[in-house]
């Protein structure tokens, strides 16, 4: 059987060892800014993350048969050039799902503590319920937090009462995002946080955003901000990435570099998920490499009194993230840029319930990790 030639992003993580493992051997592994149209000429599969853009310039002498993007998010891929291409097309979609809901779940506990609040007396508004997005409402609940949830397509093609019309989402004080970023039809997602999506919050509500950088609209959310209408303000993702938006950086209480997903146990799972499809594509068998197979739990100790906001920051350090990005909010687009791509490199942090407790957790925290998310 003839080997496919495969084209590789190196940041997907374990995918050359994983590839050879797996019999492909006609395998080569690039940076992304080194992947352009001639180097896809022979290829018949492509694998990416989201910082390859696929259109028409990139695929003018391609004969690709496959592309997988190791990525939830979809928005870098021109679906519709594929369809007419007849190039088969697959995501990781929901693989990291755990990963960004386990660091959803970190971050409003971060912004209830910087409120001097606990998180479970906030009502949450979940907006976006799919793989993400409904293990962070059932995760909440656990908490004992009263949970909105709020999916206007899954609401029309369920016929459900679990979720509720986004106009109810005044009723929540805490509102986390998780839908995809979509251009057209009804439900359109580009820049649905807007002036009326943040009017109807009460005021001082906390706003968390895991999603896609374009959900929001930057200016209304700045003079949300700045008005108190939104009282604090956790982000994950920004327009503009890696050049993170200069003003949502400066009014966040807490930001990161779009790292949600990139835990050590996402990333992995991202590979495997295109891997398998790879496979399936080429009928090739499968099994799992050791190339991506997860090291054991990491040991972490713990004290009585600790709080899951301590754990947070003793697991994963994310006030030195956030303190890294804050310090070029006022840079050129190009030194954010540079700062947002040097801290999504690895290492990679653990997932949350990938740590081995040592030492004895107060109820808080017991409670806390008790209701994460798991694989």
């Amino acid at each position: 059987m003839t080997s496919p030639r495969i084209v590789c992003d190196a940041a997907i993580l374990g995918a050359a060892e994983a590839l050879a493992e797996l019999g492909f051997d006609q395998v080569v592994t690039l940076p992304d800014e080194r992947i352009e149209a001639g180097v896809l000429a022979e290829a018949d599969a492509l694998l990416i993350r989201s910082t390859l853009r696929v259109d028409e310039r990139l695929l003018r002498r391609s004969r690709l048969r496959f592309l997988a993007t190791a990525t939830v998010g979809e928005d870098h891929v021109d679906r519709a050039l594929l369809a007419q291409r007849g190039i088969d097309f697959v995501s990781a979609a929901g693989s990291s799902a755990v990963s960004v809901a386990q660091f959803s779940l970190a971050a409003m506990s971060i912004l209830a503590a910087k409120r001097g609040r606990a998180l479970a007396d906030h009502r949450l508004g979940v907006v976006g319920c799919g793989a993400i997005g409904s293990r962070v409402a059932a995760a909440a609940e656990r908490l004992g937090l009263e949970v909105l949830r709020f999916d206007p397509p899954l609401a029309e093609s369920t016929r459900s009462p679990a979720f509720r019309p986004i106009e109810e989402i005044g009723a929540c004080d805490l509102v986390s995002l998780h839908v995809p970023l979509t251009e057209e039809g009804e439900h359109a997602t580009r820049g649905m946080v807007d002036q009326r999506f943040l009017t109807r919050l009460p005021p001082g509500s906390l706003l968390v955003n895991t999603a896609r950088g374009e959900v929001v609209d930057p200016e209304y959310l700045i003079a949300a901000r700045r008005s108190g209408r939104i009282g604090g303000l956790a982000i994950d993702v920004f327009p503009g990435e890696p050049a993170c938006h200069a003003g949502l950086l400066a009014h966040a209480d807490f930001a990161s570099p779009h790292v949600a997903g990139r835990s050590l146990e996402g990333m992995m799972a991202n590979s495997e998920s295109v891997l398998r499809a790879l496979c399936a594509h080429f009928g090739r068998p499968w099994h799992r490499p050791e190339a991506l197979r997860a090291p054991a739990p990491e040991d972490l100790e713990v004290e009585p009194q600790d709080s899951p906001v301590d754990f947070v920051q003793a697991a994963w350090g994310l006030f030195a993230l956030d303190l890294a990005l804050k310090e070029v909010a006022g840079a050129e687009d190009e030194d954010r840029a540079r700062v947002f791509k040097r801290l999504r490199r690895p290492p990679y942090r653990r997932d949350l319930s990938r740590m081995r407790i040592l030492g004895e957790p107060g109820p808080a925290l017991r409670r806390f990790l008790a209701a994460l998310p798991r694989r």
